[in-house]
């Protein structure tokens, strides 16, 4: 993990995808990142604020099998978005 660490603010939750790349949800800059299983930025989505795609209290977050990624905002009454990724 040692290339992450310049990457990520506030890291709470983190799950991997079936080809082991880490997906954190980075409280800390409200956005959702994915690294690959060697620890380099592949992309970066979100930011703070209402609309489509932003946060205002990244939770959660969760992959499917189908490179879906799930995620929920806390402050928003749990609101939860969709994201695919490949």
């Amino acid at each position: 993990m040692y290339y992450t660490q310049r990457y990520v603010e506030e890291v709470w939750y983190f799950c991997m995808d079936q080809q082991l790349n880490i997906i954190l949800a980075d409280r800390g800059c409200s956005q959702v990142k994915i690294f690959s299983n060697e620890g380099k930025l592949i992309t970066k989505f979100g930011k703070s604020g209402p609309a489509p795609g932003d946060f205002a209290y990244l939770g959660g977050i969760a992959v499917d099998d189908v490179f879906t990624i799930v995620a929920v905002d806390h402050k928003d009454h749990n609101k939860l978005q969709a994201f695919s990724y490949l």
